[in-house]
């Protein structure tokens, strides 16, 4: 999945978070094993300088 992908569909996850369970599979446990992978192997950061010597934080991971 594509960072903008990840986002989506972390954030729906978060907005059904009162269902999420060990035992749940489909888009929300894809979303969150590939977000953890991407933070584990640096491909996606929690905060992130721009060019401009900025921060962006994504929040939703």
């Amino acid at each position: 999945m594509s960072n903008a992908a990840l986002e989506t569909a972390i954030e729906a996850a978060w907005e059904a978070r009162d269902t999420i369970t060990p035992d749940t599979g489909g888009e929300a446990r894809e979303a969150i094993e590939d977000t953890l992978n991407a933070l584990d192997t640096g491909s996606l950061r929690v905060a992130e300088r721009q060019a401009n010597g900025d921060w962006h934080v994504n929040q939703w991971a």
